[in-house]
């Protein structure tokens, strides 16, 4: 249970090491707003957030977070956090692994449960020639867990 934002933040990292995405669930909004280079327009709820999330995991590798940011609202109901990561994906020809660099910027706020949970999620991924082969295995990923979470694209 996430009751601040260090305590958010300690969960958010056991759901990416485990890949847990039912542990996901429990600090996802239902509400929440997700916005990737990947689309055009945000996506919303907590189901395609899963989706979107799920497959992207899958398609990384060597995952690793290099540095964080949170600033903490002054009454504490709010946070915002900005995570730098890396990893690799696979190459179109599998003839090896492409490296990228990223940036999850995250809001949080405190629900009227007392527990944070993300409310807006923007990622950021360079380099472009690793975000297009990263786009082409997301798309199909996506499909696929959004099919097996019952979300709606």
């Amino acid at each position: 249970m996430a009751t601040s934002p260090s305590d958010f933040l300690a969960k958010w990292h056991q759901v990416v090491a485990s890949r847990d995405m039912d542990l996901l669930e429990q600090i996802v909004a239902e509400t929440v707003e997700f916005h990737t280079p990947l689309y055009l327009k945000p996506k919303r709820g907590a189901l395609i957030v899963k989706a979107i999330l799920a497959s992207a995991v899958s398609i990384f590798q060597d995952f690793v977070y290099f540095r964080e940011w949170v600033m903490v609202s002054e009454d504490g109901n709010e946070a915002d956090l900005a995570l730098e990561f890396g990893a690799n994906i696979p190459n179109k020809d599998e003839s090896g692994t492409l490296p990228l660099k990223g940036l999850d910027l995250i809001k949080i706020r405190r629900g009227p449960d007392n527990l944070f949970r993300i409310v807006h999620f923007e990622v950021m991924i360079r380099p472009v020639k690793t975000l297009i082969r990263f786009g082409e295995l997301q798309s199909a990923g996506v499909m696929a867990m959004a099919k097996k979470y019952g979300a709606k694209l």
